[in-house]
């Protein structure tokens, strides 16, 4: 997990030391790209240091490191990522910074996955989750939060766990959703 939520801009030179590690891992979950500068830098060393290695990528609120935001939808149109996760606020920034026509959010999740060069995106909003391609969608129970804030961490870190566990995407979807609801509810 290569997360920078504060903001502290880790990149190639601060990831080094970690190198041999890194070459082996199956799978890495790289968190919070709009809050580090050097994220893109990041992907790409991690992307080019083992081709069969598994990249989840949460990006954050891309209105943040819009200036970066170019060079990123090159690497994702580049490169293989394995899962892009997005909530729906994430998913409408970057329809409308590739300027895509779309009906509804359900056919701009659509039109972005064709759009980019990912192998799962995954859509979490308060409303209803969204996985392609299989196009699993559930609704999603309202209820009352007491904490919001790292409910989409929470629901990622679900959702990683679940691919990890090699869970079908209507499990993984609701084990991620369960996770989540049970923050927000402050039931931990």
């Amino acid at each position: 997990m290569i997360t920078d939520s504060k903001g502290i801009q880790i990149g190639i030179n601060e990831i080094k030391k970690y190198e041999k590690i890194l070459k082996k891992t199956k799978y890495i979950f790289l968190g919070n790209w709009n809050n580090n500068k050097k994220s893109n830098e990041l992907l790409k060393y991690i992307i080019n240091l083992n081709k069969d290695t598994k990249i989840y990528l949460d990006i954050g609120d891309p209105s943040i490191n819009v200036e970066n935001l170019d060079e990123l939808i090159r690497i994702l149109r580049e490169n293989k990522i394995w899962a892009l996760s997005l909530n729906d606020y994430e998913l409408e920034y970057l329809g409308n910074f590739l300027k895509l026509n779309y009906e509804n959010i359900l056919d701009l999740a659509n039109k972005l996955y064709k759009t980019l060069n990912v192998e799962h995106l995954d859509i979490h909003s308060p409303d209803f989750v969204y996985s392609l391609p299989s196009k699993t969608y559930i609704k999603i129970e309202k209820v009352k939060p007491v904490i919001l804030t790292g409910a989409g961490d929470t629901w990622n870190a679900g959702n990683f766990y679940g691919y990890l566990e090699n869970l079908d995407d209507k499990d993984r979807l609701l084990f991620a959703n369960e996770i989540a609801k049970r923050y927000i509810l402050n039931e931990f």
